[in-house]
């Protein structure tokens, strides 16, 4: 089922479709993987700190995307339907997201689907959702800046967010990509340890996502 078919679904009906085995999609990845990831707030003016420490970790900076994400609305609360738009020097595409929780062990974690999408596509996708909401669709831009290392497996963002109020700023993002039947427990237990490392503490992620910011951001007065 190709992933418009899929936000269709979701936009209309709590039904879901059934799943298959994970493919690779048109965006370079599995279409369908658990993404453990964990998002941590920096604080005013440890952006440059954390470069630093990156480096001399063996993470280096590999691409910088301007992203523009726009939620489409959907029928099951804590899923998260969103039509990405990703511009830099190496792509400019478009990509559809779904993710959902499931729960692995004593955690959750986001189950991601993902695929790229032509312009029509775009087009479509976006007027229909808003004609489902019946009001704009709630969207927002970041600049991101990708690390990587070789023989980690692991994708680090440095996020600079801007529009959501008091929670705008500087973001990083520790990501492991595990396909179903893979070792969640193992990548999370990555993610702490290279955490640890980067901000020499014990500094706890940020539960909301940028949707939810940005909801409480606009449904403020004047917002």
């Amino acid at each position: 089922m190709s992933i418009v078919w899929q936000a269709l679904v979701r936009m209309l009906t709590e039904q879901r479709p059934s799943r298959s085995q994970s493919v690779v999609s048109n965006h370079g990845k599995d279409s369908t993987v658990f993404e453990v990831e964990r998002k941590f707030r920096l604080k005013d003016g440890e952006a440059p700190l954390v470069a630093t420490r990156l480096k001399a970790m063996g993470f280096a900076p590999v691409e910088a995307i301007e992203m523009t994400d726009v939620f489409l609305p959907t029928k099951v609360p804590g899923e998260m339907l969103r039509v990405r738009s990703e511009k830099s020097e190496l792509r400019n595409c478009t990509v559809v997201t779904i993710k959902e929780w499931v729960q692995l062990g004593q955690s959750r974690e986001r189950q991601e689907t993902e695929e790229a999408i032509s312009a029509i596509s775009k087009w479509f996708l976006l007027k229909f959702g808003q004609f489902i909401s019946g009001r704009p669709l709630l969207s927002f831009s970041k600049t991101r800046l990708m690390h990587e290392t070789d023989g980690k497996g692991v994708v680090i963002a440095v996020d600079n967010v801007q529009g959501l109020l008091e929670n705008s700023g500087y973001y990083v993002e520790i990501e492991v990509l595990v396909p179903r039947g893979g070792d969640v427990e193992g990548a999370r237990a990555k993610i702490s340890a290279l955490a640890s490392e980067l901000f020499g503490d014990e500094r706890e992620f940020v539960q909301a996502s940028y949707q939810d910011m940005l909801k409480l951001a606009r449904s403020r007065p004047n917002s």
